[in-house]
């Protein structure tokens, strides 16, 4: 006969695991299991007769997958504690118990809010070293937001071009004065006089 679902769990209810394969099987190391027996997570955890080595039932490893879930999730040992009494009180604590999983549920949410905020800036500068080439000219590293970081690049973006536009304005300068034309020359002067004006670069801000 085919092993029916059955069969296959009895099993494995039934054995007992040392606390390496407990430690293995949870991902929670053998102090974390010692520990959590001492302040009392989980009960006491029977001895093998012989060896007096730890035998954990597959309940125990159920009951430790949920509070590494907790703690994961970061639940202080206090109120797994306090979680743990609850239960161990039986079903007059299910409300207690539901109510307490919920505030922890809130907590864990905006906790990942917070993170997605995070994430969301560590993102934005990932995409923004790609778009300069890592050649960092034109970064600026001090934003600590998002909206700071598109501000700066926007800021970047004017510097550049009162730059071009002072470069092209020495160009015409010189091409002004070689070929001897006055009035060029006078409106060369006169938009960058402006542009010096409005960058609070004038004559009169250098004395």
């Amino acid at each position: 006969m085919p092993m029916t679902e059955r069969d296959a769990t009895e099993p494995e209810m039934s054995r007992a695991y040392t606390i390496q394969e407990a430690a293995a099987r949870t991902g929670l190391g053998e102090h974390t299991l010692r520990y959590y027996e001492r302040v009392g997570l989980i009960p006491t955890v029977p001895r093998d007769d012989s060896s007096r080595h730890r035998r954990y039932t597959a309940n125990d490893l159920r009951g430790l997958e949920f509070l590494k879930r907790l703690r994961a999730t970061g639940m202080p040992i206090c109120r797994m504690q306090e979680y743990v009494g609850l239960y161990q009180q039986g079903d007059v604590t299910l409300l207690a118990r539901r109510a307490l999983l919920e505030a922890h549920g809130r907590a864990v949410r905006e906790h990942i809010a917070i993170l997605q905020t995070h994430l969301a800036v560590i993102e934005y500068k990932i995409e923004n070293y790609a778009r300069l080439g890592f050649k960092g000219d034109g970064d600026l590293d001090a934003c600590l937001d998002i909206a700071g970081g598109m501000a700066a690049g926007s800021a970047n973006d004017r510097a550049n071009d009162s730059a071009n536009d002072r470069a092209n304005d020495r160009a015409n300068d010189s091409a002004a004065n070689l070929e001897g034309n006055p009035s060029r020359a006078h409106s060369a002067n006169a938009r960058r006089s402006k542009n010096n004006t409005g960058n609070g670069m004038g004559k009169e801000s250098k004395k």
